[in-house]
């Protein structure tokens, strides 16, 4: 008899150690995959010229008249890069003075408490003349790239109004002239 019970908690201490072993394992995963970050060239194309270590992206394409054209890059470092293309204030690449990490982060949270990650990623519409958006965030192995021209909700436009505010906020400082 005692050796049955001897051998049974030896079988016992030995699944303990295996699920154990398991759930660690399964922990350490989970905490690396916490901070991946994804391929920026799964998202855009090669024309798009968004650098791979892109956290945030916002731009504004042309329309019929006067809309601007511009970009906006934030690296996951927190480091903004603007480019005016056309019908902006300042055309070329600029990099702004009053946009650091803490408000790299600031914004990256702003954007996830406004739910970034439930949009569909196209909100095309069929009206030609509407400038076109394009939304790319990042965080934690979580990426959306949202293409909005027309028809899209509410909630999207707040995020679009508050990339443009950010935009007209900067204190932009020339890269190249």
């Amino acid at each position: 008899k005692l050796y049955i019970h001897t051998n049974t908690i030896f079988m016992t201490l030995s699944f303990l150690k295996k699920i154990s072993a398991a759930l660690s394992l399964t922990i350490v995963l989970m905490a690396c995959n916490s901070t991946k970050s994804v391929s920026v060239s799964e998202y855009f194309t090669e024309y798009d010229k968004v650098p791979e270590n892109t956290a945030i992206y916002f731009s504004r394409g042309a329309c019929f008249g006067q809309c601007p054209e511009d970009q906006l890059f934030i690296s996951l470092g927190g480091e903004l890069q603007y480019r005016g293309k056309r019908n902006v204030k300042n055309e070329g690449r600029y990099t702004a003075s009053n946009f650091g990490k803490a408000e790299f982060e600031q914004l990256q949270q702003e954007l996830i408490d406004m739910n970034i990650f439930s949009f569909t990623e196209d909100y095309t519409g069929n009206i030609a003349d509407f400038p076109p958006y394009t939304i790319f965030m990042q965080k934690d192995g979580k990426a959306i790239k949202i293409d909005a021209k027309s028809e899209y909700p509410e909630e999207l436009k707040a995020i679009i109004v508050k990339f443009r505010l950010l935009i007209e906020g900067l204190k932009l400082e020339a890269l190249d002239h």
